[in-house]
C-alpha cells in the first residue's frame, strides 16, 4: 500500500505540473464533457466557460483526491508497521 500511496502522490503531482505548463489535461477533459461546445464564443469571448464550468476546476477536483487518497494510503501502511511492536508472547515469556 506504501507503494501505490507514493505512486498516487508522484502521479497526481506530475500532471498538475504538466497540465499547468501545457494545459493538455484540461484541454481534454473540456472537450470529452462538452463536445462541440467548447470553447465557443459566448458574449464575444472565447474560452471553456461555453460549458458553464472550468476544466480546470474538475481536474484540480481530481488530483487533490488523488493526493488525499495517497497521502492517506502512505500513511496507513506507515502506522500498521508500529502498531504491535512487540510479540505480546515473547514479552510474556520474559517477564
Amino acid at each position: 500500500m506504501k507503494k501505490f500511496g507514493k505512486l498516487l502522490m508522484m502521479v497526481s503531482f506530475f500532471i498538475w505540473i504538466v497540465d499547468m505548463v501545457t494545459q493538455v489535461f484540461s484541454t481534454m477533459i473540456g472537450e470529452m464533457i462538452c463536445g462541440d461546445q467548447y470553447m465557443c464564443a459566448v458574449d464575444g469571448v472565447v474560452g471553456d466557460c461555453s460549458c458553464g464550468f472550468n476544466t480546470d476546476m474538475h481536474l484540480s477536483l481530481i488530483l487533490i483526491t488523488f493526493m488525499i487518497l495517497g497521502v492517506v494510503l502512505f500513511l496507513k501502511s506507515e502506522s500498521k508497521k508500529d502498531m504491535f511492536p512487540i510479540n505480546i508472547k515473547n514479552a510474556e515469556a520474559n517477564e
